[in-house]
């Protein structure tokens, strides 16, 4: 695995312009600009609405319509180059928020991927969500018993326009039944 690694690194710095290290070389020996071009090669593109798309959800404390539009227009402004980050995100936060701020999160994916304005985006969304949509679920079921409303029309909406795959939905569906309700903090 190591040699490999080494094979691969060689590679990237050929195709970069730069000589390869001699093999008996030390890390040390290394330009800074060559460890800072193998260090922008190795990092992912930096999404540039991340911050503005954190501040509002650190503010997501119910459905606000005007926020769930603007979360929903950042996720879509670049989703071509920048889906992963949005949907990665929320993922993340839907797991660490309070229970009472879990389904308004829930909403935000809804909005993603059941757009019927643009199919294609909420496929590529859809997609990107359904391997850990049943973890999202599960997650925001910790929530109040006042919110688990809005959590089954969320899944009433998927099962409608098919956004997940039927068993999925079968899935979350018997989830949702089997709610004895969740945190309150």
């Amino acid at each position: 695995h190591a040699r490999r690694l080494t094979q691969t690194v060689a590679l990237r710095r050929v195709c970069a312009g730069l000589s390869p290290p001699p093999a008996q070389a030390p890390h040390h020996f290394t330009s800074t600009k060559e460890r800072e071009i193998e260090k922008n090669q190795n990092m992912p593109r930096e999404w540039p609405d991340q911050l503005r798309f954190l501040d509002i959800l650190k503010t997501l404390r119910s459905a606000s319509k005007s926020k769930l539009a603007e979360l929903v227009e950042l996720s879509t402004r670049d989703a071509r180059s920048f889906y992963k980050h949005a949907a990665a995100i929320l993922v993340k936060q839907i797991q660490v928020k309070r229970p009472t701020q879990r389904v308004p999160i829930l909403y935000v994916i809804n909005s993603l991927c059941a757009n019927p304005g643009d199919r294609e985006m909420g496929r590529l969304y859809a997609g990107r969500f359904a391997p850990d949509i049943v973890a999202c679920v599960k997650a925001a079921l910790k929530c109040p018993p006042q919110h688990i409303a809005g959590l089954r029309k969320v899944l009433d909406r998927w099962q409608k326009r098919h956004t997940f795959q039927t068993s999925v939905t079968n899935h979350i569906s018997d989830l949702v039944k089997g709610y004895s309700g969740g945190d309150s903090s």
